[in-house]
């Protein structure tokens, strides 16, 4: 949902003239890097070089114009990648830990009881009964 109201916050900047343009690849480029290599151990400095900008600077654009620090929305991309695989029953809950960039399992669930307010096995049972029904 946010990541949607982000989208939409840019298009009215775009049609209003109000937004950078300049930002955009930059933006852009961050979120094609994390997409790529959101299993690796990334963080800012890393997308910062592949993309060839200022780590500080690529901060301080993906704050303004996407309303997300990085580890945010390296997060959000673990989580949404999670949630996706939790749908799988073939694979364990360990599996997919381990498959959406978190190297630790403990950790997984804690990430993901906090942004859910459940846990990960919890999250697969509700989409097994809605599967179900």
């Amino acid at each position: 949902m946010d990541r949607t109201l982000q989208i939409l916050t840019h298009c009215i900047d775009d049609l209003n003239g109000t937004s950078d343009p300049a930002y955009h690849h930059i933006v852009k480029d961050c979120l094609s890097f994390i997409e790529a290599n959101y299993t690796e151990d990334i963080n800012i400095t890393k997308a910062a070089l592949e993309i060839h900008v200022n780590a500080d600077y690529m901060a301080r654009i993906l704050k303004k114009e996407y309303g997300l620090p990085f580890i945010q929305i390296l997060t959000n991309t673990h989580l949404e990648k999670a949630c996706s695989l939790l749908c799988n029953m073939d694979l364990s809950i360990s599996e997919v830990s381990g498959r959406t960039g978190f190297r630790d399992f403990r950790y997984f669930g804690q990430v993901f009881k906090n942004r859910y307010k459940m846990a990960p096995r919890e999250y697969r049972k509700t989409v097994k009964k809605k599967n179900t029904h």
